[in-house]
């Protein structure tokens, strides 16, 4: 007899057990119905079953149980037992412990079926919660063994039973330090206790820094009177700061006590931090601001530290603290010689946009050209935007010879006038429309984007066989936003303008979006790399080969991603025009670009590039912003095709926010475009990065 057959004849009996008379009490109805749906399914595939597995979990009754008893102990299906796991443990439900702890415990049981068995186990009741207080204290180091007490840890955390608190304190003192730092953070709701505290004072001094770390901050959250002496010995061990895991907790445990013996230190620390993860330093920075004998010792201090990272930290504090005290500290480093700390301050200064720093702001701005006169233009902006002659002013910048030759701020100064909306300027844009640097032009394409006027359609016609590439894209995105038209020859678009100039009126703002007509990209591409066409002649593909893109794609299992990539890369490279210049740039944890600069795609550099793609081989972590470093330092560049499958995990920047704030500073005198490829997940970084940059998205699975 088949074992569909042998299912559907016991789901059959357990139906009929649950009849009038028969031996076992009738089934509420609720349950009926779920065991008669499930038994319907008998002989399906177990895929086609998680649904009624699932609608099993809220019955109780001994003829459910019995049921998810019978389908653990022959499901196959991951998906399908996670399901039936799940059902198991959403009610007590007599006889279930025991088979749950087999599967905790079995030495081939997956991580997923480990952790669903715990969550299961934890909804056992009083029963449940002693096999899992068994197995958090098991010893040993072997892989089950070690995944069992986590897991049973991690559901005990989630437990609202009242037996898991002791449990977990029991844990706190007695567990391995990785244990216990796990138990930590159930604990965090419980009253305090003598037990509790003499346990976080005891590992509070613990040789595991990250345990040590951790106990310590619960100690300043609960105001425990020995916490700011815990805190002032823990941060002087030996190199406390490059403990990145620890950070968090050191971090928070002393803003929550900050006092003057603890300010060198909470710097170090923060410092240390910075180009981490914004999410847990931003909040940090954040109330160490309010902190005024902090703030005051800064002011006296900051600019005799050593340390760069340290005075950019300390300038990230005075631009959050209150009051306008601390102006005069910003603005000195605003004008000191430290480039990084002098765009630091400005970017500070811009973020406070009080108007009282707008005089020598002024002042930064008509010095000579440097990389700081950006950061004090956009500085002053967020002072005075407001200002009814603000936009005079900039008109009257633009007009200046100097401003107009230095790139960065000339296309800068059509920004600002563009979102301003200033129309007098038009014709400061127009001229610009043959400035000799690309940067320039784009710039003044986007302005006659910004500020519609009809004069602009036929002095943008013959920039289309002006321009190439992307910047050709540019001219036709702006003509088909002001007119819903779009041609891909200058003679049709003369003709067309020839017929319908004469009183031509634009179309409303937004009209001609990429929903209004379709865009024809297609049209003007050599090819697509993953979907997204490439039309610019001076490109960077930026890869990530990072050890997670060894991770296999397609049903057959047979490929990888970055095989994948790198087929979708050789497709390229072998079809682009010999005129476009290009370069890759592979990244891991390091970065290294295939050719030394971009160049063009000629049969030898085009042979060098396929060649550095077909050796590359997935390794290290992921070092996004090192890549796009690279990548801009390409003066010719004005595209990048950025293709990740995963967070930032390597380089100078890895917080995903800070890494996009970053290259948005970079892009802003740039302007260069990057689309982007999110290989797996969906990528908010990637998104960003996209739309900001006026790249487009890609998303693949």
């Amino acid at each position: 007899m088949t074992l569909p057959r042998l299912r559907t004849l016991a789901l059959a009996g357990l139906t009929l057990l649950a009849l009038p008379g028969a031996p076992r009490a009738q089934a509420p109805a609720a349950a009926q119905k779920a065991l008669d749906a499930f038994a319907a399914l008998a002989g399906k595939p177990e895929s086609a079953r998680i649904a009624a597995a699932r609608a099993l979990g809220p019955h109780a009754h001994d003829a459910v149980t019995a049921v998810l008893l019978r389908e653990l102990e022959t499901a196959k299906d991951p998906a399908y037992r996670a399901a039936v796991l799940a059902s198991l443990g959403q009610v007590a439900r007599a006889g279930s412990v025991e088979a749950l702890v087999r599967v905790l415990e079995a030495k081939t049981s997956p991580p997923a079926e480990r952790s669903a068995a715990a969550q299961a186990l934890a909804g056992q009741g009083a029963d449940g919660h002693a096999k899992l207080r068994a197995a958090a204290l098991r010893s040993g180091s072997d892989a089950p063994t070690l995944q069992a007490r986590s897991y049973a840890i991690t559901a005990l955390n989630a437990s609202k039973h009242e037996v898991a608190k002791p449990i977990l304190l029991e844990i706190l003192t007695t567990g391995t330090p990785l244990d216990r730092r796990n138990a930590l953070r159930g604990l965090g709701s419980v009253k305090d206790s003598k037990e509790l505290l003499d346990a976080l004072l005891a590992n509070a001094n613990d040789q595991d820094l990250l345990l040590a770390a951790a106990c310590t901050h619960e100690l300043c959250k609960r105001r425990h009177a020995d916490a700011a002496a815990r805190v002032e010995v823990l941060v002087k061990r030996t190199g406390a700061a490059t403990w990145v895991a620890a950070q968090e907790d050191l971090l928070g445990a002393c803003v929550l006590v900050l006092r003057p013996a603890l300010f060198p230190e909470f710097l170090r620390i923060a410092a240390a931090a910075s180009n981490g993860n914004a999410r847990v330093l931003d909040p940090v920075l954040a109330a160490a601001a309010k902190d005024q004998a902090f703030v005051a010792w800064l002011r006296r201090e900051l600019g005799r530290r050593e340390e760069p990272a340290e005075r950019k930290v300390g300038v990230r504090v005075l631009a959050a603290s209150k009051g306008s005290e601390v102006l005069g500290e910003l603005l000195a480093f605003a004008k000191g010689k430290d480039a990084e700390l002098a765009s630091e301050s400005l970017r500070a200064l811009a973020k406070r946009g009080e108007r009282s720093a707008a005089g020598e702001l002024r002042k930064l701005l008509r010095g000579k050209p440097d990389a700081r006169r950006t950061e004090a233009l956009l500085a002053l902006h967020a002072c005075v935007e407001k200002d009814a002659a603000w936009a005079e002013e900039l008109a009257e910048l633009l007009a200046g010879r100097e401003n107009q030759r230095e790139v960065a701020v000339h296309a800068l100064l059509l920004d600002l006038l563009a979102e301003l909306r200033h129309a007098p300027a038009l014709e400061h844009a127009w001229s610009a429309f043959e400035h000799s640097e690309w940067e320039v032009r784009a710039a003044a394409y986007d302005f006659a984007r910004k500020v519609r006027d009809v004069g602009s359609v036929p002095l943008l016609i013959p920039r289309i066989d002006a321009e190439s590439g992307r910047l050709r894209e540019d001219v036709l995105d702006v003509l088909q936003s002001l007119t819903a038209m779009r041609f891909n020859q200058t003679a049709r678009w003369n003709a067309w303008w020839e017929e319908h100039g004469a009183g031509f009126a634009l179309i409303p703002d937004g009209a001609a979006g990429p929903g209004a007509k379709p865009k024809p990209a297609e049209a003007n591409a050599t090819s697509t790399y993953y979907g997204v066409p490439l039309v610019s002649d001076r490109v960077v593909f930026v890869v990530d080969v990072s050890g997670s893109m060894s991770a296999k794609v397609g049903t057959d299992g047979a490929r990888t991603r970055l095989d994948e990539a790198k087929q979708q890369l050789r497709r390229v490279l072998e079809g682009i025009p010999k005129h476009y210049r290009f370069n890759v740039i592979p990244f891991e944890t390091g970065v290294e670009a295939i050719l030394p600069q971009m160049a063009p795609a000629v049969d030898k550099t085009r042979a060098e590039a396929l060649t550095g793609v077909e050796r590359l081989q997935p390794r290290g972590g992921t070092n996004v912003h090192g890549a796009l470093q690279r990548a801009f330092q390409e003066s010719e560049v004005d595209t990048i095709y950025l293709l990740s499958d995963g967070a930032p995990s390597a380089g100078l920047i890895q917080d995903p926010d800070a890494l996009a704030d970053e290259v948005a500073r970079w892009n802003r005198a740039r302007r260069i475009r990057i689309h982007c490829i999110s290989i797996g997940t969906d990528s908010a970084m990637l998104k960003r990065l996209a739309k900001e940059s006026g790249g487009n998205y890609a998303l693949q699975r």
